[in-house]
This record gives C-alpha cells, sequence and structure tokens, in this order.
C-alpha cells in the first residue's frame, strides 16, 4: 500500500516514498473538523432552537442578554439592579464580558444561537489549536498533528460540557493548546514574537474569564518551563535566560491585558464577595472531585453513569453528574503506547502532567491533594478538582499523536515496531479478559467492588446501580473492541503506513468520544423555556421602581431580572457578601422572612398555582391585586419605600452584630436604621415623619432622588451598598454610607434638596487603560517583529 511523504523537517514519515498529502492540507483538516462539527451539533445548526445548558438557562441567558440590551442602547452596564438587591456586573464577574472571540456572536445573531455557535466556534478553535500545536509545536506529521487535533476536539470531557453550560470551561479548553503552542516556541526559539503572542493568547484566556480553569492552566505552562529549565541545564549546564525572561514578561502582559476584568474583579472577590470567606475548608475544596468509579470510567465510561439529558444512570458519591471527564479510551491506549514504545522526546513530562491532573482530580482520596490544599495559593479558596482534567485530555491527545507518528516512521525497526504493537494486544486481552469475567457474574463483581472500595454507598446510588449491570457490561466489552481495533489499525500503519489504516483510527476516535457526546447535547426553545407570562406586563404597569419576590417552583430562575424586573434574590453565587448576609448566608434563611422583604421593598409576592399555591394567603398585610392563568399576586402592603428619610439611628460593631439587631424582635426598622458609625445629629422619633422623598429618575449607573426634609435626617434607599457608588447633594460630593448593614444612605440638612448616587469605579477605569496599552503593546511586537525579520530576509 501506498505510504506518505513528510518534509524533512518532521522525524517522523520523511524516510518513507510514496503519496503526498496535497498542498493547503491544513485547509482540509480545518474543513474536515468544521464537518465533523456539525454533524455532531446537527440538530442544532439545522434548526432554530439553542443548546441546552443547565448554568446556561439559570443564568447565562440572563447574564448575556442583559450585557447586550445595555450596549444597545448605547450603555456599558457596570451595575445590574435586577438581582439580590443590585450587583456591580463587572466586578462580581458575569460571564465572558470582555472575551473578544465571542463578542461578535452576541451582535449579529439572536442570543439562543449565539450561545450554541460560540460553543461550536471553540469545539473547532480547540481541535485546530491541537493540530497546530502537535504540528508546529511538537513537529509531528499532518496525518498525527490530525488524529491528536480529533481527539482533543472530540474528547467527552469537552464536549459534555455543554449539558451543565460550562461555556467559561469551554473558552479556556479550546485555546489552551494554542498558549501551548507559543509557549513551546518561546522555549525553542526565544523569539519576541512569541511571547508577545503567549501573552495575548494567556490574557484572553483570563477573560474568558473563569478563574479557576485558568490558574490550572498556568500550572501546566509554568510546570513546563520549569522542565524546558531543568533539561537545558542538565544538557548544556547553561541557563536559558532569554526564553525565561521571555515567557516571564509573557504572564505578565497577558495578566495586564485581563485587567480591564481582573483589577476591579480580585478586589471585589476579595473584599465584598461571601466567596472570599463563607463555605470555605477542606470539604468544600474537595467537593466534586472524581472518585474511584469515575477513574474506571476513564477507561470504560459507562461504568459510573452519568446524569444525561434522557436518564440518571450515575451512582457515583458526587450528587450527580451532568459531564464526564472520560477523555477517550483510543487516545488514552495509543497515549500509553507514546509513553513505554516511541521516542518521543516530552513523552515523560506529559504522562507526568496527565498523571498528576488526574490524582489532584482525586482530590481527598490522595494525599497529594492536602499537599496543594496547604501549600499551593488559592487552593483552599477553590472548589471542583475534576476540572483540572482538561490537562490530562491534552496531555493523551498530544501523546496519541506522537505514538502515529512513530508508528508512521520508518525509523521505527522491525524488532521494536513488532514489540510495540504487542503491547497493544496485551491491552486489548486484558480489557476483553475483565469484559468475560464481568459479563458472567456482573452481580457478583459489582457487589465486591462497593464492598471492597465504595462500602458507603446508599441504597438509592446502589439501586441505580443494580440497573446499570447490562450497561457497565457492554462498555468493557466495547473497551475490548476499542482496544482490539487499534491494536490492528496501529499495527497495519507501522507495516504498510496504509490510508485505511490511518483512517481506521480516526474513525475510531470518532466513534469512541461521540458515543458519549451525543448524550450530553440537548437542544431546547427558548421562547417555551422563558414564555412571556402576562404577569410582567402587569408588574412593569406598576409604579416603577419596584421589586418581587417570586416563590419557588412558579417559575424559571431568573425568569423577572430577564425581564427587567429586580428579584430580591436569584441565581449568581457571586453577590455582595453584605445582602448575602442579610438573606442569612448561603442558604439564605431570611429570604421570606417578612422584616427582610420590607427592608427589601419587595412589594409584590408571585405564586403559581398547582405548584406553590394550595390555598390562599390571609394575611392581612397583603392583598391579592392579580389572578390570571394560574399566576397570582400579592402586594406586600408592609414593605418599606425605595427611599425614605429617618431621624432614627443606632450604631453597632462589628457587623456581624448589625443582623442580629436589624432582626431583633424590638427593633423598629420603619422608625429607625443602623449604621457603622455615629451621625452629626441627634437620634430621635418624629411623630409627623422625618419628611417625603421620591425617586424621580433610575438609570443602571445613576438614580436621582428628591427630598424635602423636615430635619437633619438619613436617606436611606433600599438599594446596596458598594464603595463604587458616590453622592451629590445639590450637585456637592456627600459619603455614602452603609445603612441596615447593606443598603446605601446618605445624610441631607433640613430643607429641599436633589441627590444623585452615581456609579464611579476609578479601578476598572484603570483597569480598561492597562488593557488596551498591554495589548496595543502585544500587538505591536508581534507586528514588529514579523516585519524586521521579513526585511532581513534576503
Amino acid at each position: 500500500m501506498a505510504t506518505i511523504r513528510e518534509k524533512k523537517a518532521d522525524h517522523s514519515a520523511s524516510k518513507r516514498p510514496g503519496w503526498t498529502l496535497p498542498k493547503g492540507y491544513a485547509w482540509l483538516v480545518a474543513g474536515s473538523y468544521c464537518l465533523i462539527i456539525l454533524a455532531l451539533f446537527h440538530d442544532f445548526v439545522f434548526s432554530d432552537l439553542m443548546i441546552y445548558g443547565s448554568d446556561t438557562m439559570q443564568a447565562q441567558v440572563y447574564f448575556k442578554n442583559f450585557y447586550i440590551e445595555a450596549l444597545r442602547s448605547g450603555t456599558f452596564p457596570v451595575w445590574t439592579p435586577y438581582l439580590f438587591g443590585g450587583m456591580p456586573y463587572v466586578d462580581a464577574f458575569h460571564s465572558d464580558i470582555f472575551y473578544p472571540v465571542t463578542f461578535p456572536f452576541k451582535f449579529l445573531l439572536p442570543l439562543h444561537r449565539a450561545l450554541g455557535w460560540t460553543l461550536l466556534v471553540h469545539f473547532w478553535i480547540g481541535g485546530m489549536g491541537m493540530y497546530f500545536a502537535a504540528r508546529s509545536g511538537w513537529r509531528l506529521n499532518q496525518v498525527s498533528a490530525t488524529l491528536a487535533g480529533l481527539c482533543y476536539m472530540l474528547a467527552p470531557y469537552f464536549v459534555s460540557m455543554v449539558h451543565p453550560g460550562h461555556d467559561g470551561k469551554i473558552f479556556v479548553t479550546a485555546i489552551f493548546p494554542i498558549g501551548f503552542l507559543f509557549l513551546k516556541r518561546i522555549w525553542d526559539h526565544a523569539q519576541l514574537r512569541d511571547a508577545a503572542l503567549f501573552a495575548l493568547v494567556l490574557g484572553n484566556m483570563f477573560l474568558t474569564p473563569h478563574v479557576q480553569m485558568g490558574y490550572f492552566a498556568m500550572w501546566a505552562y509554568c510546570a513546563y518551563s520549569v522542565y524546558r529549565i531543568v533539561s537545558s541545564l542538565r544538557s548544556t549546564a547553561t541557563m536559558p535566560w532569554k526564553a525565561s525572561i521571555g515567557a516571564l514578561l509573557a504572564v505578565v502582559v497577558a495578566m495586564a491585558i485581563s485587567a480591564i476584568q481582573f483589577y476591579p474583579g480580585f478586589h471585589y472577590v476579595n473584599n465584598h464577595s461571601p466567596r472570599s470567606g463563607e463555605g470555605r475548608g477542606f470539604e468544600y475544596a474537595t467537593s466534586w472531585s472524581l472518585h474511584p468509579e469515575e477513574i474506571v470510567s476513564e477507561v470504560i465510561p459507562e461504568f459510573a453513569g452519568v446524569s444525561d439529558k434522557s436518564s440518571n444512570t450515575y451512582w457515583g458519591r458526587n450528587v450527580f453528574k451532568d459531564n464526564t471527564e472520560y477523555g477517550g479510551l483510543v487516545a488514552l491506549i495509543l497515549a500509553v503506547f507514546a509513553v513505554w514504545r516511541t521516542r518521543f522526546k516530552d513523552r515523560w513530562f506529559f504522562f507526568g502532567l496527565g498523571a498528576l491532573a488526574t490524582l489532584y482530580a482525586l482530590g481527598a482520596h490522595t494525599p497529594l491533594f492536602t499537599l496543594f490544599y496547604h501549600v499551593v495559593p488559592n487552593v483552599s479558596k477553590l472548589r471542583a478538582p475534576s476540572m483540572i482534567m482538561f490537562l490530562y485530555v491534552f496531555s493523551i491527545a498530544l501523546c496519541a499523536g506522537s505514538a502515529v507518528n512513530s508508528l508512521m516512521s520508518r525509523d521505527t525497526t522491525e524488532t521494536v515496531g513488532q514489540s510495540s504493537t504487542k503491547l497493544l494486544w496485551i491491552i486489548s486481552g486484558v480489557l476483553g479478559g475483565l469484559a468475560l469475567i464481568i459479563s458472567v457474574a456482573p452481580a457478583g463483581v459489582m457487589s465486591f467492588y462497593t464492598s471492597v472500595v465504595y462500602s458507603d454507598i446508599t441504597p438509592q446510588k446502589f439501586a441505580v446501580l443494580t440497573r446499570h449491570y447490562d450497561t457497565i457490561v457492554a462498555g468493557f466489552w466495547l473497551a475490548a473492541f476499542l482496544a482490539g481495533a487499534v491494536a490492528y489499525f496501529s499495527y497495519e500503519t507501522w507495516r504498510r503506513c496504509a490510508i485505511w489504516a490511518l483512517a481506521g483510527l480516526a474513525i475510531l476516535v470518532i466513534l469512541d468520544t461521540t458515543r458519549m457526546d451525543r448524550r450530553f447535547i440537548k437542544m431546547v426553545d427558548l421562547e417555551l423555556f422563558f414564555p412571556h407570562d402576562p404577569v410582567v406586563d402587569f408588574i412593569k404597569s406598576q409604579p416603577q421602581p419596584t421589586r418581587v419576590l417570586a416563590w419557588p417552583g412558579g417559575f424559571r430562575t431568573n425568569y423577572f431580572a430577564l425581564k427587567n424586573i429586580p428579584e430580591m434574590a436569584g441565581y449568581h453565587g457571586n453577590q455582595l457578601r453584605t445582602y448575602n448576609a442579610f438573606l442569612g448566608g448561603s442558604t439564605q434563611p431570611r429570604l421570606y422572612s417578612r422584616r427582610a422583604m420590607d427592608l427589601a421593598h419587595v412589594e409584590y409576592l408571585i405564586f403559581r398555582r398547582g405548584a406553590n399555591l394550595t390555598q390562599e394567603l390571609t394575611d392581612p398585610t397583603i392583598e391579592k391585586v392579580y389572578d390570571k392563568q394560574n399566576v397570582v399576586v400579592y402586594r406586600n402592603l408592609n414593605a418599606l419605600p425605595r427611599v425614605r428619610l429617618v431621624t432614627c439611628w443606632e450604631r453597632h460593631e462589628p457587623t456581624d452584630s448589625l443582623y442580629d439587631r436589624l432582626f431583633a424582635p424590638d427593633f423598629d426598622e420603619r422608625q429607625c436604621a443602623l449604621v457603622e458609625s455615629d451621625l452629626p445629629f441627634f437620634s430621635h422619633t418624629d411623630s409627623l415623619g422625618a419628611g417625603q422623598a421620591a425617586i424621580t429618575e433610575y438609570e443602571m449607573d445613576y438614580i436621582d432622588i428628591d427630598v424635602q426634609a423636615h430635619d437633619s435626617s438619613l436617606l436611606i434607599l433600599s438599594d446596596n451598598y458598594y464603595p463604587a457608588w458616590g453622592a451629590t447633594l445639590d450637585g456637592e460630593p456627600v459619603t455614602v454610607l452603609k445603612t441596615n448593614a447593606t443598603f446605601r444612605g446618605v445624610i441631607v440638612p433640613p430643607g429641599t434638596h436633589t441627590v444623585r448616587f452615581e456609579y464611579h469605579s476609578p479601578r476598572l477605569i484603570a483597569g480598561a487603560w492597562i488593557s488596551i496599552f498591554a495589548t496595543l503593546l502585544a500587538g505591536l511586537v508581534v507586528v514588529g517583529d514579523t516585519w524586521w525579520r521579513r526585511t532581513r530576509k534576503p
């Protein structure tokens, strides 16, 4: 059969004369990858539906719709008033605000289509990035690089993240190989252009802005840099200063590129977010880790099961599992072959990287994680260590490509080739033997497993397992078949470098991965998921601004926020710490407290008959004002005005005592306010009232209020306090006070006044200028270095 001829720059098939790959082969790869993705997501491509993701529906639809609407109205969003009493938009990380790759889709396509196409484009970017990393970085031949890109692009770990709606993880996973390519070129050539390109890629990775995934990516990049430094010192006894300085400067520039998001964002997380303190600990850090049965699933993906679009077969130790960390058995087998039977230069590094990622992902099941938890900065603040498995997927995909590269090379002697392919047959035989054993006694094997490895399995999980026996058995036989087929096609690749054998390996990769990928791809109609309910029109017809509390089970999460109606709570997870404490903490036990509702100006309580309302409410302090199509709305007659004046105040510290006092039975929240420092007027109650206050204009980044005060008073606005909010009184700056533990207040003298609250963030502005300068600097270096090198060529 014919063989491949490559350029002599490759250490692979260059000595095997025969058929030649067409010019522009990379374009053929790009087109093929595109067709595969379109076929995999054909239900989305050939419809007007959107790709379902649980976090997408709960959060991203609102986050991104709010962003698009604000920009289209000519306003850059800095504050969202629709969730949790108001919260900063940029500082609190509302998804990919500044990530440039997704920006055009949001304006060229309807939101429900834009969200899906951004995912598809990133799967393609991941495949092509892996192809170019293997080809240009590690000098694999084009066919081997194609297989490496295919393994990475279709890895179920990568694709399955659409089901939980983890688009940030998808973005980081997609561009990670491109970053590795430029990092390797820095260490190979020490060119300024590669350092600038690496900075641009890494900076945009930070802007995704998935902090934890970007942090894990930096671990891999730093580990490779240390590996190259040690290798240089061992081989030449010289320190590669030029490459080291280039890589370090690239990281600094990358951080500067992302400053527009992270300069205000890190300050917020460390000082204003509940994530900076609440709920942390070893148990939290190891939550959503992998477990032994999920490690078995790296070989037999059916073993631990999953919670996919149509069923729940997951019996592992996590609460549920709506994605998989499976990287592909074909890629894993070829990677094992590459490590033990090839001369791929960096094979042991990537073996170590993949193994380290897997051990870390196991969390508390290995002592390694304890070491990371106590030694490595910020690990104690993270959770879900299984996220790190994209490093494992990258490692096995690159090693799989190097295995094919070696099999195609005539540098592989007959003795070595025969012994190498024998390893693959042994793997196939072992898996076949295991499949035979479990086929004979599946109940006995799994009973032994649960007794020895998983003795604390719950009756509910064990019931799922027993219904899952046939699937597990089938998974073992399929693994044995795939291993045997890999052994056969690998042997034929080594013997003949036959086109059909190489195509067979590619088909095996597709069959192996897409059988799992398809389980996590689900379509949904956005209009049916968030249908317009007439209650929205009713709420908007009432005097504004107002705030609502929708009882659970009646409407989708963030439904009213999506319709531009402020909600008392919602779905986010990074809301202001003060408001989170106002609701009682992470479980929000005070969310349905009448005092909390009154203080937060919750005017309307919304129910749905048959879901969360079984009988009429008889509380005299609430009044039914709407009852249509099974939706019932009650007006909270005790809700305090959105803005009001008080002359009675109490000072309390530390902060915890504020909440205790605020909800104490003897505290009169209607007449008094809690503050954290003494006010410049005597606290007293006024039987005639302190005066009148009314909102005249309420916008996202400023609020105007007319005030008529009888005496020196405290003006209270039931929107969250945040340092970026400043205030003026009749045009003169005044201090904004944290009032009632989380809301805003301003001292006003007697008389008629105009108060304006205005959002201004020096950190956001400074971060924007730093990002612009760093991006321009990196871009100019790339253009300038490229021009200079071209002019030097004869």
